[in-house]
């Protein structure tokens, strides 16, 4: 029984690797077009275009994902980049600024958060994940470039009770180092309840960042 179990616990433990050891691609450098930068045996889910290092040029921000992915187990990941160039006007061409693995994650057996979106607005790169089911969690994060780096400066995640109409709405400043909740219900007359706190860690960036909801931000409160 002994030599069973030890057995057992080899061949899980290789099929956990086996779903966990994938290498990612280097993205180039430099390219002319996203098309160029995107690597063998990868297509692009979401491309916006906007000025993030005010140069007044427009630089681009994509995600692409591994067209294996279909031959994927359920309980395995599927891999996502996260890519994004500024625009170089001297060499009329784009130049690779973030290459980011860690931020988009998802398989069918962990109640990962999806990835929804994402935009540019007034320089800053805003990133959407929503995690349905009988409550909803939709959060918006805001990254602005910086020191040569893309440092969150602020965040919103809604979540919605889809039985007791129950919502939580919450806001975070990492200037100003402050947060905030509105509590409510939907089916009450009642106004929501705002509190207000102090955020204990304030400085993430974008190539540190390793996910929805696996920063805590204060105490007990994960963004």
């Amino acid at each position: 029984m002994r030599y069973t179990i030890l057995i057992l616990a080899f061949i899980t433990n290789i099929h956990f690797v086996s779903g966990q050891d994938f290498i990612y691609p280097a993205i180039k450098p430099k390219a002319k077009n996203i098309k160029d930068f995107i690597p063998t045996d990868w297509n692009v889910v979401d491309t916006v275009s906007g000025d993030l290092n005010k140069d007044t040029f427009k630089d681009v921000a994509f995600v692409i994902e591994n067209r294996n992915n279909k031959n994927l187990k359920p309980e395995q990941f599927q891999h996502f980049i996260l890519v994004i160039a500024f625009f170089d006007s001297i060499q009329n061409q784009f130049k690779l600024i973030e290459q980011c693995n860690n931020l988009i994650l998802y398989n069918q057996y962990q109640t990962s958060a999806w990835y929804e979106g994402m935009q540019i607005v007034n320089g800053i790169l805003e990133i959407s994940f929503y995690k349905g089911g009988s409550t909803d969690n939709l959060t918006n994060y805001k990254f602005r470039y910086k020191e040569n780096d893309f440092y969150l400066i602020g965040a919103d995640r809604n979540i919605y009770n889809q039985v007791t109409k129950k919502f939580q709405n919450y806001s975070f400043n990492f200037l100003s180092k402050k947060w905030s909740v509105s509590t409510g219900n939907d089916e009450s007359s009642a106004e929501p309840k705002t509190e207000w706190g102090k955020l204990e860690n304030t400085i993430m960036t974008l190539k540190n960042y390793k996910g929805p909801y696996s920063w805590e931000v204060s105490k007990g409160i994960y963004l």
